[in-house]
This record gives structure tokens, sequence and C-alpha cells, in this order.
């Protein structure tokens, strides 16, 4: 998958899986920060033009 394709509804599944996966709310929180944080990156990288999260 190309960083381009990745939306919204790919970013919940993720989220989903981690809590499927019964990992704390805080290791959620921190993985959903940190995509967030690298999708920004990539705007300023101008790899895509918003951040999915």
């Amino acid at each position: 998958m190309k960083i381009y394709e990745i939306d919204t509804y790919v970013v919940q599944k993720v989220i989903n899986k981690l809590i499927d996966g019964d990992y704390s709310l805080n290791v959620i929180k921190k993985n959903k920060h940190l995509i967030a944080q690298f999708f920004d990156y990539a705007i300023n990288n101008k790899w895509v033009t918003e951040n999915p999260t």
C-alpha cells in the first residue's frame, strides 16, 4: 500500500486491531499519536496533502 492510499478507514482498521488485541488504552493512544506525527511529517515533505488521523 502506498502512503497516499492510506485514508481514515485504514487508520481506523489499525486502531481497531489494537483494541481487539487487548492493548492498553495508553498504547493505543501512543500509536495513534505516532501515526499522526508521521503524517504531519509526510505533509511537510509533500508526500501527501492531508492527515487521515
